[in-house]
């Protein structure tokens, strides 16, 4: 049976969608597909309406095209870069089982800490029954697997 994270041979998060690369993936834990944000860092149109941005705000405070702007351009340069990698830092844990691949990329043993503590809060919050259920992997022993 194939692996529902591959199609045609590729990963479902390097298929191609309009166009453009797909920002859906699937969790390495619960299986659940969800949507990261792949943009890493800003890029030149970020850059150019920072530009943009600087531009009229000398014009509203100065009535002029002045070197000051400078400061205004690096300020929303930072700005946005910092939203960017806060964006992107914050959808790679998994919403519905806490899994964190980059910290079990670290310390396997503090991404699964992290994750039995997610599920211990989900168990106590009462509006986790609305929630869908995660799609756990099923722990098969191997004296199991050679029964089947």
């Amino acid at each position: 049976m194939e692996n529902p994270a591959f199609q045609g041979g590729r990963l479902l998060s390097e298929t191609y969608y309009m166009g453009k690369k797909s920002n859906r993936c699937f969790c390495a834990f619960c299986r659940s597909e969800r949507s990261v944000y792949r943009k890493r860092h800003v890029s030149a149109v970020d850059v150019l309406w920072a530009l943009i941005a600087s531009v009229l705000l000398s014009f509203i405070f100065w009535q002029d095209f002045d070197p000051r702007l400078v400061a205004f351009f690096a300020v929303g340069v930072a700005i946005a870069e910092t939203f960017v990698i806060i964006r992107r830092k914050s959808s790679i844990a998994c919403p519905r089982c806490g899994f964190d691949p980059v910290l079990y990329r670290r310390s396997p043993e503090l991404a699964a800490a992290r994750v039995k503590q997610y599920y211990k809060e989900k168990a106590e919050d009462p509006m986790s029954v609305f929630s869908p259920p995660a799609k756990l992997p099923v722990i098969v022993r191997k004296a199991e697997r050679r029964a089947l």
